[in-house]
């Protein structure tokens, strides 16, 4: 599937045939050709095609739930009735989509709903209802977690129909309903369903608008303590087994939600939990497994209980061994010791999963734990297929992108070659510190020189990316593997362990890199750069409750994620002289977009640089320089407004700090009476906000109010502004005040001096509130040295960025926390203390994101922070990386966006 498809589908009707029954719904693989049998008319809509007009704002909607093996011959089932009704309603659009929207890939609040029906009134929605639990009482659907149940797979909310859309502080655009006061709220999708206030509920005859808690106790022996892990298909769940009065101990508990990734046969989550008991009952004396404890259904769910097995996964081990992310060719020899011979247990566990007949299939380094007496246990085989017994029959899919054979995405018949692929996948993670997705194993030949640029080993990169070939048979045989490994550990036994020097003859072809630049300008408006319409498409900014980002996407106006950053990108690129031909369908529609969204009501929408008006500015202001954008009064004076407005936030995001920085960069198009008037009126409202030298703070150790470092949201950028200020109009009274910040940021280096020490760099890399103290501090820092030529800010500065690894490497390529960002500050530092050290290993980073990319038909792209969809964003994804690149090659432009 490709990554375009997420975001909206093209309506193609694939070759279907008529039976006595009507449509053969086997054959549907567009659900668009099931409206057209009943030869009605229908448009696009996100993810589902659309049958009649929305025009109320609100209502109760009727989701109707439905696994994919039984989706078409639901529709079938149902449309008669909804055509009959005269009632507006919305199906899924095709096949992939119904995967994605099922296995909750476009997002919780989207599960289930394959079906959505908008009815008139309360009336309608209450007969509907009751018809189509009715008609559906014999099929099967998940649960919609924003819905309550009513019956069969029918669901409801209260929410929006057709709403109103208003772009929020984050440039994102958010639904809104109105109160029963008449007054606009956001539509929250709240999850599980809440009962809104002040709406009547129709459906009494069918259900109470009531939500069942869930257990305290699991079977009177279980008592869920916390989430391991939260998932949507179900919680992997620590508990306390209540065995006995006096034996009480730790298990883990895997939940498998009902119809939940339900598969073309029908299987579900629980039929794979039951498989992998079974697994476990087999494989009891053969290897070592967490011992089951039971299987047990409760509340239409099911359960595995097993032992818990204190311990890192193999992932996490590695990563606090290699802490630092260094790469492989200068990590010292002790740790590439213990690295490989995890490696080596691994194909020991391998090797006797094959020997008792069974394929693995999902080999990751997060599904093997270390225990305490450091040896790997797998934890996870629920994949695992029996070539012996030939089941299951068809093997459960899938597994885990990047670490999946091509065959097993095929849905081809598992053979030992598929762990041989998983095991290469593996190894390049724990030897490179990337995700196998970030390269390209189809590419043989460039995937090895891109291996041994990190590893530095010829033999080894060679059998590694022999595993990923994309051809079974060329893959080398597990008992191979484990023998060079071998050598390759008793060699490194002889070796003197030690870590190599910085590499200093690691400077990039100059050529290379404008090449590369002008394939990622292809790559932003190709596949599989995520877009809608011609518009670029941007991850939503919200986690998972385990802090991990959501695979969410959104249409966004803003500069941080969004439209704005990706059309100031286009700007500058063609400002630098780089042909964006290819880019102007998509830039049109996205000003135009702009416009419809944001320019009718800019004194009312988000001020701010990142995430509003601000930022918006400094997009038209650089279209226009570039002549990509009319240098008309109109326009200019577009400029102007979205700068303007009052704004009582001090920050560079969102405040008057960011609206400051906007304003310098747009000075061309502002008369210099009024851009003086406007920073004057900026920095008037820093000195009104400002509190003993700080403006922003963060909740520190037990509550305590701490200073907010970042550059983005808390004091340094603020600093950096006042600072700029200060210097271009010679301002004593604004520099002591900027001053007494940077005496307060300064006393927080030894601080984060102590984060990088002890955590290392990958999880301070991690830690976005450290990580955007030490750029924020830095770009003070360099500011002050770069005006006053004071040796003790240098020294402050330089002392910093020697605690920061040389040769790092992560798959965090983002502007903001990543390591184009990174590179972006070593290009900053030697421009400014003109030290080579700087250059190097900005040279390093560059030579990272060359050997990373992707390139397919002239066309090139990254896959970073293990995100499967790239999209075009400037501070968080693909956008970030060109404009790094643009900057190398002329060090000489200011910092980010700040010059």
């Amino acid at each position: 599937m490709t990554a375009k498809k997420i975001i909206i589908m093209q309506a193609e009707v694939n070759n279907i045939s008529i039976g006595t029954n009507g449509l053969e719904v086997h054959a549907v693989e567009n659900y668009a050709a099931i409206l057209q049998h009943f030869e009605i008319d229908y448009k696009s809509a996100g993810y589902h095609l659309q049958v009649g007009n929305i025009d109320l704002t609100q209502g109760w909607i009727l989701h109707i739930s439905i696994v994919r093996s039984q989706i078409p011959e639901v529709l079938n089932t149902i449309i008669p009735l909804l055509m009959e009704t005269n009632v507006s309603f919305r199906i899924v659009k095709d096949k992939d989509t119904a995967r994605n929207l099922l296995d909750g890939n476009l997002g919780n609040v989207h599960i289930g709903k394959i079906v959505s029906v908008y009815p008139n009134t309360d009336e309608q929605a209450a007969y509907i209802a009751h018809e189509l639990i009715e008609l559906t009482r014999d099929f099967k659907g998940p649960a919609v977690l924003t819905d309550l149940h009513l019956g069969a797979l029918v669901y409801t909310r209260y929410g929006s129909f057709n709403p109103v859309i208003m772009v929020d502080a984050s440039g994102n655009e958010n639904k809104f309903i109105y109160d029963r006061s008449g007054q606009l709220i956001k539509d929250e999708y709240a999850i599980p369903f809440q009962m809104p206030a002040g709406v009547a509920w129709p459906f009494y005859d069918l259900a109470k608008p009531i939500v069942v808690k869930p257990k305290k106790i699991l079977k009177q022996i279980y008592k869920p303590s916390f989430n391991l892990k939260t998932d949507p298909r179900g919680d992997v769940i620590k508990a306390l087994y209540l065995r006995k009065l006096y034996d009480v101990r730790w298990c883990v508990i895997k939940e498998g939600t009902k119809n939940m990734w339900s598969d073309e046969s029908g299987r579900d989550i629980p039929d794979r939990l039951a498989w992998q008991q079974e697994l476990h009952t087999q494989l009891e004396g053969s290897l070592s497994l967490p011992k089951i404890l039971d299987l047990f259904s409760e509340n239409g769910n099911t359960y595995l209980a097993m032992e818990f097995c204190k311990g890192d996964s193999l992932h996490t081990r590695v990563l606090k061994i290699n802490r630092n992310a260094i790469a492989w060719r200068a990590l010292p020899g002790d740790d590439k010791l213990v690295i490989v011979d995890y490696i080596v247990k691994l194909i020991a566990i391998l090797d006797t999963l094959h020997k008792n007949g069974f394929v693995h299939r999902d080999i990751t380094p997060g599904n093997f734990l270390i225990n305490k007496k450091n040896e790997l246990i797998p934890i996870d085989l629920e994949l695992a297929y029996s070539s012996k017994e030939k089941k299951p029959s068809p093997p459960f899919v899938l597994g885990t992108k990047g670490f999946m054979s091509p065959e097993q995405e095929q849905l081809r018949v598992p053979t030992e070659k598929e762990d041989i692929y998983g095991l290469g996948a593996t190894m390049i993670f724990l030897l490179t510190g990337f995700s196998p997705i970030v390269f390209n194993p189809g590419a043989h030949e460039i995937l090895f020189d891109n291996l041994n640029f990190f590893i530095d080993h010829p033999a080894l990169s060679r059998i590694i990316s022999a595993c990923i070939h994309p051809d079974p048979a060329i893959r080398p045989e597990l008992a191979e593997i484990e023998d060079f490994l071998i050598d390759y550990r008793d060699h490194l036994h002889h070796q003197t362990l030690h870590v190599k020097p910085f590499h200093t003859n690691q400077k990039p072809d100059e050529y290379l890199i404008r090449k590369v630049i002008d394939e990622a300008i292809l790559g932003l408006v190709s596949e599989p750069t995520l877009m809608a319409d011609g518009l670029w498409a941007s991850p939503l900014p919200i986690e998972d409750a385990n802090g991990k980002r959501k695979e969410e996407f959104a249409i966004a106006t803003g500069l941080h994620h969004g439209l704005s950053g990706i059309l100031y990108l286009i700007s500058r690129l063609k400002i630098e002289g780089f042909d964006v031909a290819c880019c102007e369908y998509s830039f049109k529609n996205s000003w135009q977009h702009i416009a419809e969204r944001c320019f009718h009501d800019i004194d009312g929408g988000a001020r701010g640089f990142y995430t509003g008006a601000a930022g918006i500015a400094l997009a038209l202001a650089k279209s226009i320089k570039a002549g990509l954008i009319s240098n008309n009064a109109d326009n200019v004076e577009c400029i102007w407004r979205c700068l303007a407005g009052e704004n009582n936030l001090p920050d560079v995001s969102n405040g008057v700090a960011g609206v400051g920085i906007a304003a310098l960069q747009c000075e061309e198009f502002i008369d210099e009476n009024d851009l003086d008037r406007l920073l004057r009126q900026c920095v008037d409202k820093l000195i009104e906000l400002n509190k003993k030298g700080y403006w922003a703070w963060v909740k520190g150790k037990y509550g305590m109010r701490k200073n907010a470092t970042s550059f983005s949201y808390g004091n340094s950028g603020i600093t950096w502004f006042l600072l700029e200020y200060a210097y271009r109009y010679k301002e004593p009274d604004v520099k002591e005040l900027a001053l007494q910040s940077v005496h307060k940021l300064c006393s927080e280096l030894s601080t984060l001096k102590h984060q990088v020490r002890k955590y290392g760099f990958y999880q301070t890399m991690q830690n976005k509130l450290a990580w955007e103290g030490i750029i924020g501090i830095l770009l003070v820092l360099f500011k002050i040295y770069e005006n006053e030529n004071n040796p003790l800010y240098r020294k402050l500065a330089e002392t910093m960025l020697f605690t920061i690894p040389s040769e790092p490497v992560a798959d965090n390529f983002d502007q903001e926390t990543g390591l184009s960002g990174l590179g972006e500050l070593y290009l900053e530092a030697w421009r400014v203390f003109k030290r080579n050290e700087w250059k190097q290993r900005a040279d390093w980073i560059m030579q990272v994101l060359l050997h990373t990319r992707r390139t397919e038909s002239g066309r090139s792209y990254w896959f970073g922070n293990n995100s499967v969809y790239p999209t075009a964003d400037l501070m968080i994804s693909n956008g970030g990386i060109i404009h790094f690149m643009m900057r190398y090659l002329n060090a000489g432009i200011g910092y980010r966006l700040l010059k």
